[in-house]
């Protein structure tokens, strides 16, 4: 910019780094925690919404099974009914039936959902929404989910509260910058 070098500052994974930040605030003995430790692991490998996407995609399509018996029995029933009565019976294969997949963006758009803990405002994504998600998340990190769904029955949506951890580190960030290079010109947005 006018002959400047700019350079971005992008933090990863920011909202699940906050929440690792404010759950061990709340409870330090966290850092011991098996889970926790899981969590921790994908928020700083950057692929924290990458293995989430992984986690509840293989959730929404762990029906196969139940697919494969279902056709199993109807192919039974269609025979036992051709043997009685010599006539076909049309069978429906939902064996074909297309897997569910959750984008991305959509993981971390019901990650949004989740910190927001209004089951009344909650939005749908993809036709899943707080329930979902927050099934999920007590299933795989149960010491934080402990914490995130009794702070949002007594605080509210959590959201605001990660959004406050985040802004204080970037002021800091940008204190400490102005501090040891006074001539240096930062833009936010």
């Amino acid at each position: 910019l006018s002959g400047e070098a700019i350079k971005e500052l992008d933090i990863h994974n920011s909202f699940p780094v906050m929440l690792a930040v404010y759950t061990i605030q709340q409870n330090p003995g966290l850092k011991e925690d098996h889970d926790f430790i899981k969590y921790c692991t994908w928020v700083k490998s950057g692929k924290f919404y990458n293995n989430l996407v992984e986690v509840l995609n293989r959730y929404l399509n762990s029906d196969t099974t139940t697919r494969e018996k279902k056709y199993q029995k109807s192919l039974a029933k269609a025979r036992k009914h051709y043997e009685d009565t010599g006539e076909k019976l049309k069978i429906i294969d939902f064996r074909d039936t297309p897997k569910r997949k959750l984008t991305r963006k959509a993981v971390k758009e019901l990650f949004q959902v989740y910190l927001n803990g209004d089951k009344k405002r909650s939005p749908l994504v993809k036709g899943y929404g707080d329930t979902f998600i927050r099934k999920q998340m007590k299933q795989y990190f149960p010491c934080l989910d402990e914490i995130v769904s009794n702070d949002i029955s007594n605080k509210g949506m959590i959201y605001y509260i990660l959004s406050e951890i985040e802004t204080r580190f970037i002021i800091g960030i940008v204190d400490e910058l102005y501090s040891n290079y006074p001539d240096i010109r930062i833009l936010t947005c």
